[in-house]
C-alpha cells in the first residue's frame, strides 16, 4: 500500500490492478489523464466491500 498526502501523485502502469480509496473522515479526488487503447479507455473492476475496506 502506498500512502499519499494532499497534493500527492500516484502513477500506476497500464494493466496493473489498483484501487481508489478514501478514509472514513476525508474524501478522495481522482483526476486522470488517459488515452484510448484498442477502443477502450478504462476498465472498472469490482467494488470493494465494506468488509474489505475495513481491513
Amino acid at each position: 500500500m502506498e500512502e499519499t498526502r494532499p497534493g500527492g501523485v500516484v502513477w500506476t502502469p497500464p494493466g496493473v490492478k489498483h484501487w481508489h480509496v478514501a478514509s472514513p473522515t476525508s474524501a478522495m479526488t481522482h483526476m486522470a489523464i488517459q488515452e484510448q487503447q484498442e477502443g477502450k479507455v478504462v476498465e472498472w473492476m469490482e467494488k470493494v466491500s465494506d468488509e474489505q475496506y475495513g481491513r
